[in-house]
């Protein structure tokens, strides 16, 4: 079994870098899965994913009515019914239908989302973003390996990507953010 996660995000600009922020946290805990941190670059995503059997797309969602902190995790069919944004120059839709069309996509594709707020310039994330590590670190192992222990996630990890210990969060797990 192939085991891919893309963590997607820029971490000089704040909360855009929950996804490479607990990615590295997973691999330094010894995560066993091929991780990429990207800022989005469609064909690196297809090549990324192409033939594996499960793949995470991991990144900060922007909300209309955002909750800092809150995790969503959706099927790539929910992209087309949601009112999330992803934080990047690109449609991660558009990257999952040319996927489609060239036949390079995983046997299953999930996207873990991350509501954020705080889009400043420079490293950090926000208390609630932060916070939300435990429970974006227990949704991608239970999409990669389910019902498999989550690696010890070093608070040390997060603090020197974003400078905040994680603490709580709230989760919307398996709820897209259209059916709320």
């Amino acid at each position: 079994m192939t085991a891919v996660l893309i963590a997607l995000g820029d971490e000089f600009r704040r909360d855009d870098g929950v996804g490479p922020a607990i990615a590295r946290a997973l691999r330094s805990g010894g995560l066993p899965a091929q991780i990429l941190i990207s800022q989005g670059d469609p064909v690196e995503l297809i090549e990324s994913w192409s033939g594996a059997t499960v793949a995470v797309v991991l990144d900060a969602v922007r909300m209309e009515f955002p909750r800092p902190g809150r995790v969503h995790v959706l099927d790539p069919a929910d992209l087309d019914t949601t009112t999330a944004t992803g934080t990047h120059g690109f449609d991660l839709g558009a990257a999952i239908a040319l996927g489609h069309a060239i036949d390079r996509m995983p046997d299953r594709l999930v996207i873990i989302g991350v509501e954020v707020a705080d889009m400043a310039h420079g490293p950090g994330l926000s208390p609630d973003v932060a916070g939300a590590a435990p429970i974006v670190a227990r949704a991608v192992v239970d999409t990669l390996f389910p019902g498999k222990d989550v690696p010890p996630m070093s608070p040390g990890a997060l603090v020197r990507d974003s400078g905040v210990v994680p603490t709580t969060a709230e989760s919307s797990l398996r709820t897209p953010p259209s059916r709320r």
